[in-house]
């Protein structure tokens, strides 16, 4: 999916709120986002939201010379859920269906997006999402893929939800033993997005195998991405994409056999879904 004008106006709330992270002051605050207006201009209707959220995000990060304004949190929320991971373990062992309360679970776990929201005790969210449906449900179309797949190429978004990755993981393999799964990460900070330090810092080294996909974006566009991301990619059976960044920049790519597992966070992806925000989705690409 294409840039939308709203899709300027959430880059610039990121921007702020990133920038406050570093600093208080006020006349860093309005140099820098003056410096980020800017970088807008660079980009075109034709661009995918996350090229926009590169560009302005790079642009901060060379203004301000602070690499991962993220850091400390990711890695704090990171510790926060997995305090809790064996209660959500339970949780997905003793329902009636196993695998769709962890695919539940890690749709949830979509919730934790610093860009899109701020910087808070995501408990709540947790909770309240945990009493809803799946909106959009190609659950059984997932199973059926999931069956017949030796390789499985997850392509992972955010810090702290990954610890609800590492929970489907665990039940794909406990599962489905036989079963080949990569996990992919970004390749520069980026928001709180993954980076592999942080899919170690949970585990999920023990159940697959933990790889860069290049990006240096809030999400995943494949002209940007490493040849051994792209490889891989093409080489696997099933492709599970998580979070609004991967689906606006892959849902348009050929791709056989990818899913995407997201929270509708914005209206601009509720509107190109026909959903609602905070709808909870499991989806087919359309390839």
């Amino acid at each position: 999916m294409r840039l939308k004008p709203d899709c300027i106006i959430c880059n610039l709330s990121i921007v702020l709120r990133t920038l406050k992270i570093i600093s208080k002051d006020e006349e860093f605050l309005f140099r820098n986002m003056k410096k980020a207006v800017d970088s807008i201009s660079l980009v075109n209707v034709e661009q995918f939201p996350p090229e926009l959220g590169g560009i302005v995000y790079k642009t901060i990060i060379e203004s301000t010379k602070v690499r991962d304004p993220y850091k400390y949190i990711k890695r704090k929320q990171n510790d926060l859920i997995l305090k809790n991971y064996s209660n959500f373990r339970k949780s997905v062992l003793n329902s009636k269906n196993p695998l769709f309360e962890a695919v539940r679970f890690a749709i949830i776990g979509n919730v934790i997006d610093f860009g899109i929201n701020k910087v808070i005790d995501f408990t709540k969210d947790i909770k309240d999402s945990l009493e809803k449906e799946i909106f959009i449900n190609d659950y059984r179309l997932f199973k059926k893929e999931l069956e017949f797949s030796k390789k499985i190429l997850y392509i992972g978004d955010n810090s702290g939800e990954i610890v609800f990755d590492k929970l489907l993981i665990t039940q794909i393999k406990e599962t489905y033993p036989d079963k080949k799964i990569i996990f992919v990460c970004r390749e520069a900070p980026i928001i709180n997005d993954v980076l592999i330090e942080d899919a170690l810092q949970v585990g999920i080294d023990k159940y697959a195998k933990v790889m860069s996909s290049g990006m240096k974006l809030p999400g995943t566009i494949l002209k940007y991405a490493n040849k051994d991301f792209v490889n891989e990619l093409r080489n696997s059976d099933l492709v599970i994409a998580k979070g609004q960044g991967n689906f606006e920049g892959m849902e348009e790519e050929a791709i056989e056999n990818i899913f995407f597992l997201l929270k509708a966070k914005c209206n601009v992806v509720a509107d190109y879904l026909r959903c609602n925000i905070g709808d909870l989705v499991i989806k087919r690409g359309e390839y």
